[in-house]
């Protein structure tokens, strides 16, 4: 068995969580206010700013914190094979 690198596994999770969010959230994220707005319009549309820079703020955490820990994981297993296989293999 063997374990896939973690850049495939970050690269996997920002594939499927982060870009739908950055997708559908674009326009939010980009949205802009001229003068002579209401200032209803103008709340709204910062509201609707912060809201989706929490959300995809949000999604990045949930792709980079799983991401560093299976590349911890990833270090200790590849470390204890190499461990293991240099007392096995003695040359």
């Amino acid at each position: 068995m063997t374990l896939p690198e973690p850049s495939t596994v970050a690269a996997a999770l920002h594939e499927r969580l982060l870009r739908p969010v950055r997708r559908d959230l674009r326009p939010f994220l980009h949205e802009t206010v001229e003068r002579g707005d209401p200032v209803s319009h103008v709340v709204l549309a910062l509201l609707a700013g912060l809201v989706a820079f929490a959300v995809t703020t949000l999604a990045a955490a949930l792709v980079v914190v799983p991401a560093a820990l299976y590349a911890v994981v990833y270090g200790f297993v590849a470390a204890t094979l190499r461990l293991v296989n240099a007392f096995r293999y003695r040359r």
